[in-house]
């Protein structure tokens, strides 16, 4: 059986990422976004799953770009320690 896979127009798409029109069709040239799906005169979608995964995938590397990298100092690991740093989730 195959799974339920729910489309989007590109005004959902950009109801969730707010970039133009003409930024979206640069990615997708660029490989760097999900490519549309055409439904033959029904016009362009794109598969929901696949945007969301593009966007926590940016939400995972923004992540990993804020975590500090870790120290080896007994000092430093005191003091993050009490800060509770880094965040747990």
């Amino acid at each position: 059986m195959t799974a339920h896979v729910k489309l989007l127009k590109l005004k959902d798409v950009l109801e969730r990422i707010p970039v133009s029109r003409t930024h979206i069709y640069n990615l997708i040239a660029a490989g760097k976004f999900p490519h549309q799906v055409k439904l033959g005169g029904f016009g362009a979608f794109w598969v929901e799953a696949e945007v969301e995964a593009w966007i926590q995938g940016h939400i995972d590397a923004t992540n990993r770009d804020l975590n500090p990298p870790a120290c080896t100092n007994s000092n430093t690991t005191a003091i993050t320690s009490k800060l509770n740093w880094p965040p747990q989730p």
